[in-house]
């Protein structure tokens, strides 16, 4: 901090000035590895406010001021110190410190818009050497992540950006890579576009959302990187059903760190109510290799209580249930009721709830209960591409497991589909696909009683079209007499 508060000195040597600059390279690399913490970070961005040239050299941040500076002198001087703070407030930015923080929104608008005044170019003489290093720099805190939600809080950053990535996309494909001095920048135009490819979001969830709880289903598509801790957090048990994370200045907190798209994330907004209930930003988090990432994470809006700490959030999961999920006359609920009247324990099932099957459904084999025609079956092969109608009910294992007693020899097959709510869904069929045949009217109508109980959105003709279209010709013609 001392160091930085000597910026803005007129008698500055280029000695004392080049040292500052190398200072404000390692800080921006200290924050991108998680060796500054949010508290000393909110001290850096207060000082950057008090200290931005609010004169001829708006928005930046110069270590020597000079007129007559010249131009190669003012990219170390002028433009590479606004680079490191610029990256610096982004970072903070994302972490909400700007709520904090008086005069910070402006003063990052100002610094956005001067980081663009030379569209990342380094010296005269090596111009593209400096913008592949500015733009790595700006990608490795969190460039696309933060340009993703904020694109239009200086829509000229937005635009530069997009136009140098544009220009060297266009240049590796047109094969004009030759720039300063005759090198050739395709290597480098294409890690730094791979740069920028590979940028994904990353969410750290600490309670819920984690496998193996309630809410982990939202996540069964995300790509999981490990455990992770979030320095400078604490961790409250709410008493809902549901941990807090806190801001703390000597605590961490454990968790786990995915990989997810933009889609998805609009659906944990939800599920946190994101703004009311808890406020996404961003932390910087450190796995088990002690590699750091930005990563968002949702903290608690609401008040806590100091007895209410804990450690490490795990809900207890009720052990005992299971979700079977039907796709044939099981889908009927007093068809279903037959089958539980049959176990040992009787007990309802406690809920049921449509599921989405991603294995081909399919009729085969004979029956002698439904006149030695064709049942439902899966595929056992899991395709992303089929989706089939189902009903799952929460059962208990043993319940379960004597249903699948009594389907008999053809219903051996266990299928585990997911988890919901902390608990699996699971299934059962075949070990091979049989070659299919045709099912009885009445096996068809108990199916289409099913789906209606299920699927109230449905109409009767489009549950008819659903069974057609996984049938063969003979058994759609006999579909549609029903």
């Amino acid at each position: 901090m001392k160091k930085f508060e000597t910026m803005t000195g007129k008698n500055i040597n280029v000695e004392d000035g080049l040292k500052i600059k190398n200072d404000l390279e390692m800080m921006v690399n200290d924050i991108n590895k998680g060796k500054i913490e949010r508290a000393q970070l909110k001290e850096l961005c207060v000082e950057f406010v008090r200290t931005q040239n609010k004169d001829e050299f708006e928005g930046f941040w110069a270590i020597i001021l000079d007129d007559y500076m010249p131009s190669d002198a003012r990219i170390d001087f002028l433009y590479w110190p606004t680079y490191c703070i610029t990256m610096a407030m982004m970072v903070a930015y994302m972490m909400k410190l700007n709520d904090e923080i008086e005069g910070f929104d402006d003063c990052f608008k100002l610094g956005l818009e001067a980081c663009t005044k030379r569209n990342f170019r380094g010296y005269t003489y090596e111009a593209q050497d400096g913008r592949i290093k500015v733009l790595s720099m700006f990608i490795q805190s969190g460039l696309f992540v933060f340009l993703k939600e904020n694109k239009n809080l200086c829509p000229r950053f937005n635009v530069c950006i997009r136009r140098i990535f544009k220009d060297m996309q266009e240049r590796l494909d047109q094969g004009n890579t030759i720039c300063d001095w005759n090198c050739n920048y395709e290597e480098e135009f294409k890690q730094i576009i791979k740069l920028k490819e590979n940028t994904k979001l990353k969410i750290f969830v600490y309670g819920t959302l984690m496998f193996d709880q309630s809410n982990h289903e939202l996540l069964s598509q995300a790509n999981v990187l490990g455990d992770v801790v979030a320095e400078g957090f604490e961790l409250y048990n709410t008493g809902f059903g549901y941990p807090a994370a806190k801001h703390s200045e000597k605590d961490s907190i454990e968790g786990e760190l995915y990989t997810i798209d933009y889609d998805l994330l609009k659906n944990i907004d939800i599920l946190e109510s994101n703004g009311n209930l808890y406020t996404r930003e961003f932390a910087v988090v450190k796995d088990k290799t002690g590699k750091s990432h930005l990563a968002i994470i949702y903290v608690y809006n609401k008040e806590v209580y100091e007895e209410n700490k804990i450690q490490y959030w795990k809900e207890k999961i009720d052990d005992e249930h299971l979700w079977y999920a039907s796709y044939g006359s099981n889908l009927n609920y007093n068809r279903f009721m037959d089958y539980i009247n049959s176990c040992d324990d009787t007990t309802p099932p406690i809920a049921s709830k449509p599921v989405l099957i991603n294995h081909k459904l399919y009729f085969a084999s004979k029956s002698c209960i439904w006149e030695n025609k064709g049942v439902a079956f899966i595929d056992p092969k899991e395709d992303e591409n089929e989706v089939t109608l189902g009903r799952m009910y929460l059962i208990t294992k043993e319940q379960f497991n004597q249903i699948k007693l009594f389907e008999g020899s053809k219903y051996q097959n266990r299928i585990r589909l997911g988890s919901y709510d902390g608990r699996e869904i699971v299934t059962f069929t075949g070990y091979e696909v049989n070659e299919e045949n045709i099912p009885s009217e009445r096996y068809i109508e108990i199916i289409q009683k099913g789906l209606r109980e299920t699927y109230k959105n449905l109409s009767k003709k489009e549950i008819i079209e659903y069974l057609d279209c996984r049938m063969n010709k003979n058994i759609a013609d006999n579909a549609e007499s029903i």
